[in-house]
């Protein structure tokens, strides 16, 4: 498939991404990275926030990982929310709702935990309003778990596919982050030791070598040995940063005081 910019196969990936969301190698490797760098993380009462949640697998976890903690997961693709709202019935506190992340179903300060993987590089997506947003339903001292894409000189056509319209420098997401209200506390990169590998399938898509679906089953033995490879960089997370990746995380912080 060859995705071009105002095509109708823009996000065209997504709803297959969700199909396979429990079991493919990256969904499940990068949910056990964004657990690392929660690790440790000491949350205030309130609820905990997912902002794009896709087919709610990570809500989920955060809710048995959080017993007895309200987990409100919000997107607007329909393929996703058919998905997660599935996972209601196992998860007594987890809560699907269609919204996105500019409009937010919560009160003020009512948060001690917003995450949101992969949806400030979305299209259609104003970064400053969705940190502002954020940042007015966290309660002082409450937590921000952001992920995005790295590297803008590698945006192409594997992004189009997910709907990715941008990617971030750790200035640019460390600059974003303060405009938006935040006070950023630890910025890692992560999905590091398949950059070369990626960086040359993106190329490939570029020129149309490759095409965009390359690697969405999710099963076989490939599938899982990917899937360690990211669940070793979570260990090593739980210590130390990346210093590149294809990723770029950000810890960050409603700040304690007032105003």
């Amino acid at each position: 498939m060859t995705v071009r910019r105002g095509s109708p196969y823009e996000a065209a990936l997504l709803p297959a991404l969700f199909a396979v969301e429990d079991t493919h190698w990256w969904a499940a490797g990068m949910r056990r990275v964004s657990h690392a760098l929660l690790d440790g993380v000491v949350l205030q009462p309130g609820w905990i926030a997912e902002i794009g949640c896709g087919a709610g697998a990570f809500a989920a976890e955060l809710a048995h990982r959080h017993p007895g903690r309200d987990v409100l997961a919000v997107d607007l693709h329909p393929a996703a929310l058919a998905v997660a709202s599935g996972r209601r019935a196992q998860q007594e506190h987890l809560y699907i709702a269609a919204s996105d992340g500019q409009r937010l179903p919560l009160p003020d300060e009512s948060c001690a935990l917003v995450v949101t993987l992969d949806v400030l590089d979305q299209a259609r997506i104003d970064p400053l309003l969705a940190l502002r947003e954020i940042r007015r339903v966290l309660k002082p001292g409450g937590w921000l778990l952001l992920r995005v894409s790295a590297y803008p000189w590698l945006l192409g056509p594997h992004d189009r596919a997910f709907g990715t319209a941008r990617r971030y420098s750790r200035v640019a997401l460390d600059t974003t982050l303060v405009r938006g209200g935040l006070d950023p506390v630890r910025m890692t990169f992560a999905n590091s030791l398949l950059l070369p590998v990626a960086v040359v399938a993106r190329l490939a898509q570029r020129r149309q070598w490759l095409p965009a679906t390359a690697g969405l089953a999710g099963v076989g033995r490939l599938n899982s040995l990917l899937a360690r490879v990211l669940g070793g960089e979570a260990l090593w997370l739980r210590r130390q940063n990346l210093g590149w990746g294809l990723s770029l995380y950000a810890l960050a912080r409603r700040a304690a005081s007032a105003g």
